[in-house]
C-alpha cells in the first residue's frame, strides 16, 4: 500500500494565454513565436490546443498534445510563484474550456509496520515506525 499526495491546478483561456505571451523560450519551443495575437480552442477528446497565431504570423495555426505543454505551464507557474513539488508527476489534461495540470507524488509506502519514505532508497531518509 502507498500513500501519494495528488493536486490539480487549472488554468482557463485567459491564463493559458498570459503563460504563453510572459514564457516566450518555451513558447517558441511549440513553434509560437509571438503569442500576442492569438486565440486558442481546446480539443477534451484529442487532448490537443490549437493555438491560432494572429494575422501577422499569416493566421498559422499550431497544434500541441497537451503533455507538451508540461514544460510551458512549469515556467509560467515559478513566474506567477505557484509551488510546484520538484519531485512530482506532471501531465497535462485538456477540458473543454482550459488546461488541468495534475502532479501526482509518492509520499510513502506502507509494508506492516514499517513506513518508508521514498527518499530512504537513497539513503537521505531513514524508516522509522
Amino acid at each position: 500500500m502507498a500513500v501519494h499526495d495528488t493536486r490539480t491546478i487549472t488554468f482557463d483561456v485567459n491564463a493559458f494565454c498570459d503563460a504563453l505571451v510572459r514564457c516566450g523560450r518555451q513558447a517558441a519551443k511549440l513553434g509560437i513565436r509571438d503569442a500576442v495575437d492569438t486565440t486558442v480552442q481546446f480539443d477534451s477528446k484529442l487532448q490537443m490546443v490549437a493555438i491560432h497565431c494572429g494575422a501577422a504570423h499569416g493566421n498559422e495555426v499550431i497544434s500541441v498534445k497537451g503533455n507538451d505543454l508540461v514544460d510551458l505551464i512549469v515556467a509560467y507557474c515559478s513566474i506567477i510563484r505557484v509551488p510546484l513539488p520538484a519531485l512530482a508527476q506532471k501531465k497535462i489534461k485538456v477540458v473543454p474550456d482550459g488546461i488541468v495540470m495534475v502532479m501526482l507524488h509518492h509520499i510513502a509506502s506502507v509494508d506492516g509496520k514499517h513506513k518508508t519514505h521514498p527518499l530512504a532508497a537513497s539513503g537521505l531518509a531513514r524508516q522509522w515506525t
